[in-house]
């Protein structure tokens, strides 16, 4: 007697290999296929013939990070069939903190509430600032500095898919210089801290390193300061991420000075390069 029978489903393994349609049941988190019409089970559906199961999809770039903890069951990406996906993008993740936030481009709702601006917007705000924001608005509070202090919060929060967290070259920039994150060079101390920061995280269980070189501060970083970051994730086999310079169409990321056009290329040689 098994759990569940899927009755004459196609199934798209993920192999490559055709579809092809056969009988799946579950018993006790495992899979048995094969002919099951003489195996009964406590659930057992006749499958539509549009019906596809398959395994789980990845999605190998997200920025869902902090709504894990508003909907932690993530049904918008359950029902799209995700299982896993790989957050902290594009040089952006939810740790480390220090005094200041860096603020995302997804926060756009949040930023003129915080910090009144009329043209430019401001890259960081204070975390006491950001707190009491979240507490009002989403019913959390981002308490955490560093990055084993967020990946316990997720895993207090239950949630329902699997989640592969990056650390944010950003992210260490601005826990690092703070609003002066944006500057270019700097110094050989500071690099050295974003390097802590980075092993820190590996060593919590971060996946590698991401880079959002169109993005703030990202834009105003130079390869060997990369470099270095990644060579600590090197050495726990991780792996590292770009946003690659001149990809995006933030200000500045399609025009070099002068205005002419950007060489496309050159983000690419760049990230293969680093």
């Amino acid at each position: 007697m098994l759990d569940m029978i899927f009755r004459d489903i196609a199934v798209c393994d993920g192999t490559g290999d055709p579809v092809f349609r056969t009988d799946v049941g579950v018993a006790e988190g495992r899979l048995v296929t094969g002919d099951l019409s003489d195996v009964g089970a406590h659930r057992e559906i006749n499958a539509d013939p549009d019906w596809i199961l398959a395994p789980g999809f990845i999605d190998v770039h997200s920025h869902a990070d902090l709504t894990l903890f508003s909907y932690p069951d993530a049904r918008n990406l359950a029902y799209q069939g995700v299982t896993t996906y790989v957050g902290g993008n594009c040089g952006f993740s939810p740790a480390p903190i220090d005094e200041h936030y860096l603020l995302k481009f997804w926060e756009y709702d949040v930023w003129h509430d915080l910090v009144h601006y009329k043209y430019t917007e401001p890259m960081t705000a204070s975390i006491e600032n950001i707190r009491a924001a979240m507490r009002d608005r989403q019913g959390w509070d981002p308490d955490w500095h560093e990055f084993s202090e967020f990946l316990a919060r997720v895993h207090d929060a239950d949630i329902g898919l699997n989640y592969v967290p990056l650390v944010g070259h950003n992210t260490v920039r601005c826990a690092v210089m703070g609003p002066e994150a944006d500057r270019p060079g700097p110094s050989s101390e500071q690099v050295r801290a974003m390097c802590a920061y980075v092993e820190d995280a590996m060593q919590a269980g971060a996946a590698g390193l991401s880079t959002g070189m169109d993005y703030r501060p990202g834009s105003a970083t130079n390869p060997s300061e990369v470099v270095a970051l990644a060579e600590v994730v090197r050495g726990y086999g991780g792996i590292y991420v770009t946003h690659w310079r001149g990809s995006g169409i933030t200000k500045g990321a399609r025009t070099e000075p002068g205005g002419r056009p950007r060489n496309r290329l050159d983000g690419l040689l760049e990230a293969i390069d680093i």
